[in-house]
């Protein structure tokens, strides 16, 4: 990690987690679930999927109280190209861009402030080094044609 504060495990954020979480068991275990969930392909199949949905929501989450989702003007992100501090691109309460990212638990909705480096004229959207691990992260010139 690189310092950044864990996000917060709020009573909410835990009561979503409940209610999926027990829609998935119900999708398991449910009555209507097994005359459709007979062979072992099949059960490993929806057990398979509901993990990954799952896992899905559990990583969306998590990248969305992500402390970088909006960093500090104080310490803006560096220009990915040349280093140099970057420069606010969005104006006060602009909504955030979003993008679907596909990850190994699937897709997941992204959202970043986007920044400007004036010298290099690209466009671009702080990550921290945790998120390079999740997601493959395209070059900074796919960002520039934000």
């Amino acid at each position: 990690m690189d310092g950044s504060p864990l996000p917060r495990m709020t009573p909410e954020l835990r009561e979503k987690w409940r209610k999926r979480s027990d829609a998935a068991f119900e999708r398991m275990f449910g009555n209507k679930s097994q005359a459709e969930l007979v062979t072992f392909t099949e059960r490993e199949d929806m057990a398979v999927l509901i993990a990954k949905e799952l896992a899905a929501f559990l990583l969306e989450e998590h990248l969305a109280q992500d402390p970088l989702v909006e960093p500090d003007q104080e310490k803006p992100p560096a220009c990915p190209k040349c280093q140099q501090p970057g420069q606010r691109a969005m104006k006060a309460k602009e909504k955030r861009p979003d993008r679907q990212v596909t990850t190994r638990a699937g897709e997941v909705r992204l959202e970043r402030e986007r920044w400007k480096c004036g010298k290099c004229r690209i466009l671009f959207f702080r990550l921290s080094s945790w998120h390079s691990n999740l997601i493959p992260l395209p070059s900074y010139s796919e960002f520039s044609a934000c």
